[in-house]
């Protein structure tokens, strides 16, 4: 009986141990879901940062200037990036040019690895390298200064200018807010 015991764990102990990873590479080839920030591949213009959110079959973000879209299909580490769609807003030529490198990098990417806590997306061109992005904290309606960062509008987004609008809550049921250049209170 112990005979018949151990000749079946050494096959699968023999087969755990056959596959290696990349020195630095996470365990498998888990779903790259989740929220990145590109921090090489692409000269980045700082005020403008790239970002990349993954979740499931879709992935969307920030391409420097304007915000994207497509499909993405991810098979063992094989990744491929479909047709994108995106905003159609100008930006400074430098931020324009950053986007332009970035998205034309996205759609020629074939696989995916993880180097640490860093995803890399591979491509015959080179790599895009993106860092994870900290959750969002969550604050309470009350007591927390909103900031204005986007006015939507139908269907169209757009980022303000000049100082920003403001907005305080407070438990008495009055509130404090600013538009960028007066004062309110409610």
């Amino acid at each position: 009986m112990r005979t018949l015991i151990l000749l079946v764990l050494i096959p699968l102990a023999a087969a755990a141990c056959g596959e290696s990873e990349p020195d630095g590479a996470r365990t498998g080839w888990p779903q790259p879901d989740g929220d990145w920030q590109l921090v090489a591949g692409v000269d980045v213009v700082a005020e403008f940062p790239i970002t990349m959110s993954i979740d499931g079959e879709e992935v969307t973000g920030r391409a420097a200037c304007n915000s994207y879209f497509a499909n993405v299909e991810v098979n063992g580490s094989a990744v491929s990036v479909g047709q994108i769609g995106q905003t159609e807003m100008a930006c400074e030529t430098p931020v324009m040019a950053a986007e332009a490198a970035f998205l034309t990098a996205l759609t020629a990417v074939t696989h995916f690895r993880y180097d640490n806590n860093s995803l890399v997306l591979e491509s015959p061109a080179g790599e895009l390298v993106f860092d994870p992005v900290a959750p969002v904290p969550t604050a309470d309606i009350i007591g927390t200064v909103w900031v204005l960062d986007t006015l939507i509008e139908g269907d169209t987004a757009s980022t303000v200018a000049g100082e920003p609008a403001n907005l305080r809550l407070a438990a008495d049921g009055t509130l404090q807010a600013s538009t960028g250049c007066r004062p309110l209170t409610g």
